[in-house]
């Protein structure tokens, strides 16, 4: 089985929710957060969820999720990808994913 992957690019003004359609696929833009994010849960939208946002709004973001979000969370990425476009954003979380 496929397991699906949320990814979410953030900063401290706004924020992305992509899913991604295998390993190296393309991501589709889902929606706005908390509120989504465990919405998508319950649907069994996503089995892992990946956040890429600066220190200061992770924690944030972190804190807002509830329990069962954050216990679904694989990588936290301490980046600012929110300004660059899906394939420039895809292209740097796999190369950062695959570093470490």
């Amino acid at each position: 089985m496929k397991t699906r992957t949320w990814i979410v690019l953030a900063d401290a003004a706004s924020a992305r929710l992509y899913e991604a359609a295998g390993p190296r696929g393309n991501w589709a833009l889902v929606a706005e957060l908390a509120k989504a994010l465990e919405d998508g849960l319950l649907k069994e939208a996503y089995e892992r969820l990946i956040l890429v946002a600066p220190s200061a709004f992770l924690g944030l973001l972190q804190s807002e999720l509830s329990d069962r979000v954050r216990g679904r969370i694989a990588a936290l990425v301490d980046k600012d990808y929110l300004h660059l476009d899906e394939r420039q954003a895809r292209e740097r979380l796999e190369a950062q994913l695959h570093a470490t």
